[in-house]
């Protein structure tokens, strides 16, 4: 098996990001900003760092469904052939900027953080950039066993008074929170991202029957609540506003014809 080098583990330097991001953000260092534009920048499900984060949260995420060993494993084989489409050259070469952001932005000893998952994660890329098809079902066997012993961890995070009936996103962030996932944070600065995005093109839009002046203003106060979240920690007590905007926005989208 090839030697292992964390460095070059995409997955655990984001994981790295969101510790970063969720510890200082809860001390209000400044550094919480900072390290959320670092994993915006370098993690944005269209950039390469970001579609590599995505194809190792698939293979993470498959704990959450009703699957048979079979069935996880062809979730695993279909991931590494997601990842052998992705540009190495590319990646490699993202990486070398990111890490040297990271060490000019948090220290020489920003990497040195101790992992629940840390086996886990690094099973997880070893599996993905190996050639080896003998290596490949060993650590097949590895990961299977590792997300099959964190079924067994019994959940704490509950999110309480959650509609009965949720939208698609609305059932994932809340799972995502739930199972203490890492992408969380970047599944919310997604949507955080695309609600603002659809309050601001309504707060600002021509008159039309669908946005009123009085509608106007109210979108403008949700934007400006939903711009807090980058100044502070988001608790469970936050899903109420987040869940109501996602409702808001998608019937916004509707109502236009989006």
């Amino acid at each position: 098996m090839s030697e292992y080098n964390k460095k070059r583990n995409t997955y655990f330097v984001y994981d790295v990001l969101v510790r970063k991001y969720v510890k200082t953000l809860a001390e209000g260092n400044v550094s919480a900003k900072v390290a959320l534009n670092v994993m915006q920048e370098y993690f944005q499900k269209n950039v390469v760092l970001g579609k590599e984060r995505q194809i190792f949260e698939q293979i993470l995420n498959v704990k959450e469904f009703d699957l048979t060993t079979d069935e996880r494993i062809t979730v695993l084989r279909q991931s590494k052939e997601l990842y052998k489409q992705l540009d190495k050259e590319k990646i490699f070469q993202e990486q070398t900027r990111l890490l040297n952001k990271m060490l000019f932005l948090f220290g020489k000893n920003c990497l040195n953080e101790q992992i629940e998952n840390y086996k886990l994660f690094a099973n997880i890329y070893q599996y993905l950039a190996g050639d080896s098809l003998a290596e490949s079902i060993v650590l097949e066997k590895k990961i299977l066993v590792d997300l099959e012993k964190k079924e067994e961890v019994k959940v704490e995070k509950k999110v309480k008074n959650a509609p009965s009936t949720l939208l698609e996103n609305q059932q994932h962030i809340i799972s995502l929170y739930e199972s203490e996932n890492p992408g969380f944070y970047m599944y919310l600065f997604d949507q955080l991202k695309h609600m603002k995005e659809v309050l601001l093109e309504h707060s600002v839009c021509s008159e039309c029957e669908v946005c009123d002046v009085e509608m106007k203003s109210g979108i403008i106060k949700i934007y400006h609540k939903l711009q807090e979240f980058n100044k502070r920690e988001f608790t469970e007590n936050d899903f109420g506003l987040v869940l109501k905007v996602q409702d808001l926005v998608e019937d916004l989208k509707k109502k236009r014809g989006a």
